[in-house]
């Protein structure tokens, strides 16, 4: 996947009910922390639609906090939290990234397809 692979673009409502989604797969009662930039965009709309979800935004993610970010492509962003040990959870998982994927996901990408998030401004 690179920039001038084919593109996908993700509108506001798709990402909304992906979010939903996304929530409604963590219990009730659990702490999120959004990776910086997109991670933090997802946690702000996550927190609206489900108040039971303990908002936790950080400088550094606490103990058994869920890690959140939009997309796990090459594994390099959330890997460093699963290898302290963080449950991680995205939006988007990319299948063919190396037998890895995060804990908790909603939607498998299995191209090589560029996702263009809403929030990205081109």
């Amino acid at each position: 996947m690179t920039p001038n692979s084919p593109r996908r673009k993700i509108t506001w409502d798709e990402i909304v009910n992906t979010i939903r989604e996304l929530g409604n797969r963590l219990e009730d009662g659990s702490k999120i922390w959004g990776i910086p930039r997109n991670g933090l965009i997802i946690v702000g709309i996550m927190a609206h639609q489900n108040p039971s979800l303990k908002l936790q935004v950080c400088e550094t993610p606490r103990p058994g906090a869920i890690i959140v970010d939009d997309i796990y492509d090459t594994g390099k962003t959330l890997e460093r939290y699963t290898s302290l040990g963080f449950t991680t959870a995205s939006l988007y998982w990319r299948e063919n990234c190396d037998n890895r994927k995060p804990n908790i996901f909603v939607d498998i990408v299995e191209d090589d397809s560029w996702l263009d998030f809403p929030w990205e401004i081109r």
